[in-house]
């Protein structure tokens, strides 16, 4: 995962009915954390999994279609 895009995603958990949007960081090689509710994301073949839940699509998690969308959405940001 580029370091460049982090500043662009947010937590995705929900408490009480509502979003959290908390900043992610490292917690190590693997995982993102949220700095205000400490919710977990894997980050697997570099690209952050930030999906929770068993109810998601799983045709969404491809690889394939989880690394096109994030190039696309971050891709004129990174240098």
């Amino acid at each position: 995962m580029k370091i460049e895009t982090l500043g662009f995603l947010q937590c995705v958990a929900v408490s009480q009915n509502i979003r959290c949007h908390g900043k992610l960081q490292f917690k190590d090689s693997s995982k993102l954390v949220c700095r205000t509710c400490d919710t977990e994301y894997p980050i697997k073949n570099d690209i952050p999994y930030l999906v929770l839940g068993e109810d998601f699509d799983s045709r969404y998690l491809d690889p394939s279609m989880i690394r096109s969308y994030y190039e696309m959405q971050f891709a004129p940001y990174i240098q």
